[in-house]
């Protein structure tokens, strides 16, 4: 079994005993019963994140987004806690500078943040969250894809880099 599969099946388990995962898991299964699995891999995080917002580039994230096949089917304007911010990213801080972690921290909580919940609406055996984290593209940039985000929209520098996105179902 490779380390990346045992690093994904402990990220499951540690979820699946936090107290939000099991109740949205929990909600999830009444009001969609027995096609919930289905309807939630439909669906995705993607949050603009404050400096797209100081530097004027929702309207060209946005048109991105929905000419890729997603609809919004909510959104909010929303300062995010140190805290918050921090669980975002728990399972990735481990290889963040320390720079890194606190610039996020600082900048999520002094300045909104457009947070958006996506509904893909192609076909797809890959959920929601996989297509949002490949419409966002990578952070470095010789990684990116013509048509992905942070290829079209070249972020500031690999902190300052406008989206992020929910990698899989469990974080979403």
């Amino acid at each position: 079994m490779s380390k990346s599969l045992n690093k994904e099946s402990l990220k499951n388990k540690i979820y699946q005993q936090e107290t939000p995962f099991r109740i949205t898991t929990s909600l999830a299964q009444i009001y969609w019963s027995d096609q919930w699995k289905q309807k939630v891999n439909e669906l995705g995080l993607l949050i603009i994140k404050p400096e797209a917002i100081m530097m004027n580039k929702v309207k060209d994230i946005l048109n991105i987004v929905t000419k890729s096949g997603f609809e919004i089917v909510y959104h909010s304007h929303k300062k995010l806690t140190e805290v918050q911010v921090f669980e975002m990213w728990k399972f990735g801080w481990k290889d963040a500078s320390i720079e890194r972690i606190l610039i996020n921290q600082k900048l999520f909580s002094i300045c909104n943040s457009i947070i958006l919940v996506l509904r893909y609406k192609k076909a797809s055996k890959l959920s929601a969250c996989e297509i949002a984290t490949d419409l966002k593209g990578p952070a470095l940039p010789e990684k990116r894809k013509s048509y992905q985000i942070r290829s079209q929209i070249e972020p500031l520098n690999y902190i300052l880099n406008y989206v992020h996105t929910s990698d899989e179902t469990n974080i979403f």
